[in-house]
């Protein structure tokens, strides 16, 4: 898998504040399907080179705004976020 260098190390703003952008436009360009899983967050940690802590307050953050929802043993999944109002704001 190649890496992608979408991660901007020289500005002030937050990793976790930059990978939730990049996650949330994946999901609302249909690049990530309602329904279906997304990469393990091992997978993002490598795919974007940051830290476990920086995926899970990201993820947190797409689960608390209604674009992710996990599922205990099963993995974490698009919603159907058009339908149930995903917010907005971010």
């Amino acid at each position: 898998m190649q890496k992608t260098k979408t991660i901007n190390r020289e500005t002030h703003e937050k990793l976790y504040a930059q990978l939730y952008k990049i996650l949330r436009r994946k999901i609302e360009a249909g690049e990530w399907a309602s329904g279906l899983s997304i990469p393990s967050e091992k997978e993002i940690c490598r795919t974007y080179e940051v830290s476990a802590a920086t995926v899970k307050t990201a993820v947190a953050h797409l689960v608390n705004q209604g674009f992710l929802v996990r599922r205990q043993g099963k993995g974490t999944f698009v919603t159907d976020w058009k339908r149930s109002g995903g917010s907005n704001s971010g």
